[in-house]
């Protein structure tokens, strides 16, 4: 009986191992040829959602790449996303730099081509979801995976007014169920009462100090 657990154990351990060496390792697999691959690298430091961007990958082209950090040394083409050591980031960094100057707080997405690889950077974490949905919908869904020398595609926005618009869409969610369970009367009341609680009432909070007395 203990041999068979043993066995069964040992098994089990090899399993995991032939799993992980599929996800993470040096070197692109899948279908296609090398030249045809890239590598998907992040940070060593830090992991993003770069298993989306492998999954979309997959289904879109039948290849499946492989994720590395960037402790690997670079060889190939490469996918990097986020804040990383390579030199496709610092390239990717440099364009967002004196851009935005039309906001009070400028953040963007900058997708770049660099000597065969392709950076995918973002300026602020909070934007992380937005750079990698639209690096997969604009040019992996696309099969626009081999962009001409020097290629640049920046968007630049301001990010509190991004935050604002992501917390309007999430409220019209919650709207809707409530529409859905108790009524579009109820649904507008709410909607009515929580357009109360915006940053006006902050500003009226602080307007309602006085140097003179401290409160």
């Amino acid at each position: 009986m203990k041999k068979r657990i043993s066995l069964f154990a040992t098994l089990a351990m090899l399993c995991a191992l032939a799993l992980s060496s599929c996800l993470i390792g040096p070197g692109p697999v899948g279908p296609g040829s090398d030249d045809d691959n890239y590598s998907i690298i992040r940070s060593a430091n830090g992991g993003n959602n770069m298993m989306s961007v492998r999954a979309a990958i997959y289904e879109s082209t039948g290849s499946m790449y492989n994720v590395l950090d960037d402790s690997y040394p670079e060889e190939g083409k490469e996918i990097v996303l986020g804040y990383t050591t390579r030199k496709a980031t610092e390239r990717a960094a440099s364009i967002f730099e004196g851009k935005g100057d039309e906001y009070s707080d400028p953040a963007g997405v900058v997708v770049c081509e660099y000597n065969g690889s392709i950076a995918v950077w973002w300026s602020d974490p909070y934007i992380e979801d937005y750079a990698i949905n639209l690096f997969i919908n604009e040019y992996v869904k696309k099969g626009n995976l081999s962009l001409d020398a020097n290629y640049t595609y920046t968007d630049i926005f301001s990010l509190s007014e991004r935050m604002k618009a992501d917390e309007e869409v999430i409220r019209e969610g919650y709207y809707a169920a409530i529409a859905e369970g108790l009524g579009q009367d109820a649904a507008d009341a709410m909607r009515g009462l929580y357009s109360l609680y915006d940053e006006r009432l902050y500003l009226w909070e602080a307007g309602l100090y006085d140097p003179g007395v401290g409160g």
